[in-house]
């Protein structure tokens, strides 16, 4: 029991993390409302169109691999995410294509 808690709490948290993050994101990425509630949108449907999946997954794998695989997928679509957006700001930065070296300034503070 406490390992479903933690698997939960683990994966409320990332969720929780990437979530508080958006307006960020939407900013550095210069999105609008429209682009960032069609992503929302997007990962929604996902959702619902692999939730039936679910179940035959579970029985035919097990519970347990089936959230240890989960927790390591979502682990690696974190950090991709991560990575994509750390190489995405040096790419939209004016240096990038004038020809001119990058200053500090270009690349947003961690």
């Amino acid at each position: 029991m406490r390992a479903t808690s933690l698997v939960f709490a683990t994966l409320g948290l990332a969720g929780a993390t990437w979530v508080s993050r958006l307006p960020q994101i939407r900013e550095q990425l210069n999105l609008d409302a429209a682009s960032v509630g069609l992503m929302l949108l997007v990962i929604a449907v996902g959702g619902v169109v692999v939730l039936p999946l679910a179940g035959p997954v579970v029985k035919r794998v097990g519970p347990r691999r089936t959230v240890a695989a989960v927790a390591g997928l979502v682990g690696i679509g974190l950090g991709a995410v991560a990575y994509g957006f750390a190489l995405w700001a040096p790419l939209r930065s004016p240096a990038c294509c004038s020809g001119e070296p990058a200053r500090r300034s270009d690349f947003p503070s961690a």
